[in-house]
């Protein structure tokens, strides 16, 4: 059994590895599926699968955040609006469903629990990234002050 790595350092390589037959039928299915039931990555380094894994380390996480990673879906950073577009630098090198065929899945599950997810799950929320949220109330409370606070700052 050989594992590739989710995150490459040289595109190159990543671009040549999904060129594999075997990589191949696995992505193939990509485009078959009718749903999709994913966690999101915490906001915090030390909690970080990214950081915990060793793709990036807790300064160059931190990097991000200073650009306004609130979180990350599928190993994709995203902003308090859902947007990847700042992060493309990071998110090109992840390998995985393209965003295309992420966004043709009829049914985006997200699991994410506590206070910190809350501003995560408002970003995969607004730009439906995910359609569907599992969570508890701590997460939810801070989901809703962050749109209050949102509110407030619109008027």
């Amino acid at each position: 059994q050989f594992f590739a790595p989710a995150i490459f350092d040289d595109i190159n390589v990543m671009k040549g590895l999904n060129k594999e037959q075997p990589i191949k039928q696995v992505t193939s299915l990509f485009k078959k599926l009718d749903f999709v039931i994913m966690g999101l990555g915490t906001p915090r380094a030390k909690e970080s699968t990214i950081v915990r894994s060793g793709y990036l380390t807790e300064e160059q996480f931190n990097a991000y955040q200073n650009k306004g990673a609130v979180g990350d879906y599928l190993l994709n950073f995203f902003d308090i609006n859902g947007d990847t577009s700042p992060f493309h630098d990071f998110n090109s090198h992840v390998m995985g469903i393209s965003e295309e065929d992420f966004m043709n899945i009829r049914t985006r599950i997200a699991i994410a629990a506590g206070a910190d997810k809350g501003i995560c799950a408002l970003g995969a929320l607004k730009a439906h990234k995910i359609n569907v949220l599992i969570t508890d109330i701590n997460c939810i409370n801070r989901l809703l002050e962050a749109l209050e606070k949102e509110e407030r700052m619109s008027l």
